[in-house]
């Protein structure tokens, strides 16, 4: 029965087929250890049998919310929690080649999907995700052998687990606060949202801060974003094209490709003592604390809390989820109305950082979704719906063991099995990294002419023409003034995030799976 209403002047969002999306695009699987095996084709006909055993063994949406009411209900009710296992298999466009006709394949326009070649033959990848080590290790173990028996030779296994306290990354930062929200419901009933609305003041948004984007950003046949939409209305954000058609209504994936997603895998190596090595040495050449350095780095202190909102540590505030996403950077968010139930009690927005004083134009945070403030990298960039069109829903877990503070170098990789999802490569998570962490900015107010360029590459994960090194400025109020300006400081530093390897993959829809597998595509 349909009980919660709507705001009416808010679009009719879409039903999802949630029996037909993989769990991992839109929910995520979000269990402690994962392990992906990378597969090469050999024989075509056998893999198909391979792969209609495997079909019926995915995992989809329905199937991740079912499983999380119940492990909640068992938890509630003082029982030990429940466990699953659940699997999701993605193809690389060669891959796609040997398994399906070619008049299927080839309204794929993605320009950078269809010419992805990796260093290896990797045609597919399959993901596994489970709560306990041993049953992952079975299955893992069993799909392996299959697949080996099934006309396919096992490239790669790489294994990543969650570290602790859960959500942390190698270099100790909280991950994953500024996911955006996903526009769709359900079931037929009206509020039945797959992303609760939350804030009492922005219709447009989940928790506070947290866009609520159209799901054909993310998954093939619904709605995308309108990059030219006014967001004048209070958050309102009416829909842009199906995500299967280009804005002159031409294909840009074929019709099977409807409930699938690209998935960008990227193996992530972080070197751990280098970046503790460069805080330290940038904390004692500058006579600030390395908790603030780090945070400038990151745009975040390791707890989560947001340099816009504070300029200490606060775990109180990392951890609050109605506020620690809640800010803009070239403007103020609206302001507070008295929330409904269930709704976030919103504490006062923070001001504009229009300079970069706070939290630096390079830092990863603002490099990596500039919010409101993206024309600072392109003169006449759009605004904030712009940006939007440009999100990706980022799925990741490290690997590798802890590197303890104080320990020596142990010769162990480390890092960060990053995976994330998209209906454009090209324009989302390609434009992220080229168009945003990776450029140096045109200059504006309150960078100096004399420096060698604007705000400098994301000093996390920005790459440089130099691979040996990344330069990046703060401003620094902190220092006090110089010429009657906040300090100026230009960083150089060493690599930190390198990638070792990764493709770019498509994930069907799980009746697509079968259908590929019977020789019907």
């Amino acid at each position: 029965m349909c009980r919660e209403t709507v705001n009416s002047s808010e679009p009719e969002e879409p039903v999802l087929d949630i029996h037909e999306i993989s769990g991992n695009i839109l929910l995520g699987f979000n269990k402690d250890r994962e392990t992906l095996l990378l597969l090469e084709i050999l024989d075509a006909a056998a893999f198909r049998r391979f792969l209609l055993a495997l079909s019926g063994r995915l995992t989809s949406i329905a199937e991740v919310l079912a499983f999380r009411r119940e492990r909640r209900a068992t938890i509630e009710s003082g029982q030990a929690p429940q466990r699953s296992v659940w699997l999701e298999v993605a193809f690389t466009h060669e891959g796609l080649g040997k398994l399906i006709r070619s008049s299927a394949l080839a309204e794929f326009k993605d320009t950078s999907f269809v010419a992805d070649r990796l260093g290896e033959p990797v045609n597919a990848l399959v993901l596994v995700a489970a709560d306990d080590a041993s049953e992952l290790a079975g299955e893992v173990e069993r799909l392996a052998r299959e697949a080996a028996a099934g006309g396919a030779r096992v490239l790669s296994i790489q294994q990543g687990a969650r570290l602790s306290p859960r959500n942390r990354e190698h270099f100790g930062f909280h991950d994953g606060i500024s996911q955006p929200g996903i526009r769709g419901r359900l079931s037929d009933c009206p509020g039945d949202f797959l992303t609760r609305r939350e804030n009492p003041d922005d219709p447009g948004e989940g928790k506070p801060g947290q866009a609520v984007l159209w799901p054909g950003e993310f998954v093939f046949g619904y709605p995308g974003q309108d990059p030219f939409a006014s967001n004048a209305e209070g958050g309102i954000q009416k829909p842009g094209e199906c995500s299967l058609l280009a804005a002159d209504r031409s294909p840009v994936a074929p019709e099977w490709a409807r409930n699938g997603s690209y998935l960008v895998f990227r193996r992530l190596r972080q070197d751990v003592g280098a970046f503790r090595d460069f805080i330290r040495r940038q904390a004692s050449a500058l006579g600030l604390a390395p908790a603030l350095l780090e945070a400038k780095l990151v745009g975040r202190f390791k707890s989560g809390a947001p340099l816009m909102r504070t300029a200490h540590e606060d775990p109180a505030l990392g951890t609050d989820g109605c506020a620690n996403n809640d800010f803009l950077y070239s403007s103020s968010s609206p302001a507070n109305n008295q929330p409904a139930s269930g709704q976030c009690r919103r504490s006062t927005p923070p001001a504009p950082d229009l300079l970069g004083e706070r939290c630096p134009f390079s830092s990863h945070i603002r490099k990596a979704y500039p919010r409101d403030d993206a024309s600072r990298f392109v003169v006449g960039a759009g605004g904030r719906s712009d940006t939007e069109s440009h999100r990706i829903l980022r799925r990741a877990i490290p690997f590798g063991p802890p590197f303890p503070e104080g320990a020596s170098p142990d010769g162990e990789e480390r890092g960060m099995l990053f995976m994330c999802y998209q209906t454009s490569i090209v324009e989302q998570f390609e434009h992220i990294q080229r168009q945003w962490a990776n450029v140096v900015e045109v200059r504006r107010d309150g960078i100096p002419a004399e420096l060698p360029f604007g705000a400098g590459v994301d000093g996390l994960i920005g790459q440089s023409p130099d691979p040996r090194q990344r330069q990046f400025v703060w401003k620094l109020p902190e220092l006090g003034l110089e010429n009657g300006q906040p300090a100026v400081r230009l960083l150089t530093a060493p690599p930190f995030v390198v990638p070792t390897g990764g493709g770019y993959f498509f994930v069907p829809s799980l009746s697509a799976v079968a259908q590929m597998a019977r020789g019907e595509l």
